[in-house]
């Protein structure tokens, strides 16, 4: 395994929101299933890096498959909506939706990749100075987990995740088929979502 994948694989926490409940798996994964929405286009796998960043910003090198949307492994992971107009927020979530206590890693192990004619790329990128410090196992009570919310721009998107390690967008982000991806279960797939990002002038009707 390359130096840099050994070094993701230890990423530091971040400013995600913990988010903790008490449902029951039943009416947990109703719930969910209610905010799923109509999923994009979705290929599982492997993502290629951007094919370039910025100066002093190495590509995220993607090693973990990226599966298909539902609940895997005690945990799902959602978006509060499956087409969002650039400059908006949306908000991901995993949730562990078993009736046990689950263990993830630090909340910055985390990917938004989009899908292109050659396959799915990380538009992510990482300064140099600023990869992992150490991973830390969080436990999630059924009903809990991890929460991102972001605006949807090259500018949201860095601020969303200014901590350690520090990610930047790699290249202009534009209308497109994306997902977000959570590879911190310490399984073999790492869960993802995807969604679709319009223009403005596209956005009539978001939500409905």
């Amino acid at each position: 395994m390359p130096a840099r994948r050994h070094v993701l694989a230890a990423l530091a926490a971040g400013t995600t929101t913990v988010v903790g409940g008490c449902q029951s798996f039943a009416s947990r994964e109703a719930t969910l299933e209610s905010n799923v929405g109509e999923a994009t286009a979705f290929t599982e796998g492997v993502a290629d890096p951007a094919s370039s960043c910025g100066e002093r910003t190495e590509p995220l090198d993607p090693y973990w498959t990226a599966a298909e949307p539902g609940p895997r492994d005690g945990f799902w992971l959602t978006a509060s909506a499956d087409r969002v107009a650039l400059g908006d927020e949306v908000t991901f979530a995993l949730t562990n939706v078993s009736d046990e206590v689950q263990t993830t890693g630090v909340s910055k192990k985390l990917d938004v990749q989009r899908a292109t004619g050659d396959g799915w790329h990380s538009i992510l990128g990482i300064a140099p100075d600023n990869w992992g410090i150490i991973d830390n196992a969080v436990r999630h009570e059924p009903g809990s987990g991890f929460e991102w919310t972001v605006t949807v721009s090259e500018t949201g998107l860095t601020d969303a995740f200014e901590y350690t390690p520090t990610y930047r967008v790699c290249g202009p982000l534009e209308p497109g088929s994306y997902r977000f991806v959570y590879w911190g279960t310490g399984r073999n797939a790492a869960h993802a979502v995807g969604f679709e990002v319009v223009d403005d002038a596209d956005a009539g009707g978001l939500g409905d």
